[in-house]
């Protein structure tokens, strides 16, 4: 892991993000956004203490246990044949992705089934597990095809994708803002580091482009790009077609550079 890029992100934590105040549970349950907008934008992670000074004023932090930055491990599933992944590159709708994620300083672990509505809205299910299970079984495979139209029993562990998140609440705007960074990803015995890549993600109950955290990022010039980090993590260890996202990839090795 890249020394410059974690000490910047962790001289935060008593800096700048010791000036936010903490979510009230209220809010917490406010801003769920179960279904939601879901904007990405890329950044460097020298840009984060511009982009984290800027959204002090107006969002609360959220705390996982003790840790600001969070610790996460996701393990997404997809056919054989990836089709799940080419769905996404075709830019299909309604479209899925399916993934058991590990809150690692929380211990918790769900299964969660993400569904891109036509109208460009994600909508989100989650189902609990045992912390730290990874496996899909009978229970599982129910809930996922309750949720998507998929043959779950076709499903495999395709990419696993490790990061740390700091995640921040609106005040007063409807909005729930993730900024990821520290990243892993894994297939089989190929791994790839992305030490310098941030990825901040806005959750909107509708697109709002002129306040709040948007207006944030675009005000230091942070990327929009849609592109997932399931669909970006497959580009960098699996041998896929990915035409599409080369603006996107390409966008990713300058900032990680």
């Amino acid at each position: 892991m890249n020394g410059n890029a974690t000490a910047l992100s962790d001289v935060l934590v008593p800096g700048v993000l010791g000036n936010f105040e903490m979510a009230p549970a209220g809010l917490v349950e406010a801003r769920a956004l179960q279904q939601r907008v879901d904007r990405k934008y890329l950044l460097a992670t020298n840009g984060l203490e511009a982009l984290i000074t800027r959204l002090c004023p107006d969002y609360c932090l959220l705390r996982a246990g003790q840790q600001v930055w969070a610790r996460y491990e996701s393990i997404y599933f997809d056919t054989l044949d990836r089709a799940l992944f080419h769905a996404h590159r075709r830019g299909l709708r309604p479209r899925f992705k399916v993934r058991v994620r590990h809150h690692l300083d929380r211990e918790l672990t769900f299964l969660e089934v993400k569904r891109k509505e036509r109208s460009g809205r994600t909508v989100k299910y989650r189902l609990a597990l045992p912390f730290s299970q990874a496996e899909l079984g009978p229970r599982e495979h129910t809930f996922i095809e309750a949720h998507a139209l998929l043959d779950a029993e076709c499903l495999l562990p395709r990419l696993s994708i490790s990061f740390r998140r700091l995640t921040l609440l609106g005040r007063d705007i409807n909005e729930r803002v993730t900024i990821d960074r520290d990243f892993m990803v894994k297939a089989g015995s190929h791994s790839e580091q992305l030490d310098r890549l941030v990825i901040a993600e806005v959750k909107q109950p509708r697109f709002l482009n002129y306040v709040g955290a948007v207006a944030a990022l675009r005000s230091i010039n942070a990327i929009e790009n849609a592109l997932s980090k399931y669909c970006l993590g497959t580009i960098l260890v699996a041998p896929v077609r990915a035409n599409v996202f080369k603006p996107a990839v390409r966008a990713v090795e300058r900032l990680s550079a």
